[in-house]
């Protein structure tokens, strides 16, 4: 199964293992991105943007 075009082909019997509720799909936050969709920091970004607020991130937040 593909819920995109061009991204990745599920295998049935891992829908049927995850229908079963004997899978769990653990996605990182990334996942979204293809789409458009914004990675966590863009979006906590965009929020204190959009309110005005500066967002001094903590030495440890500043991996990019």
């Amino acid at each position: 199964m593909k819920l995109l075009e061009d991204g990745l082909d599920i295998p049935d019997d891992l829908l049927a293992d995850q229908e079963r509720r004997e899978l769990i799909f653990l996605c990182g936050a990334g996942v979204s991105k293809p789409v458009g969709l914004p990675l966590f920091g863009e979006l906590v970004q965009e929020v204190y943007d959009t309110l005005r607020v500066k967002w001094d991130r903590d030495p440890v937040e500043r991996v990019i």
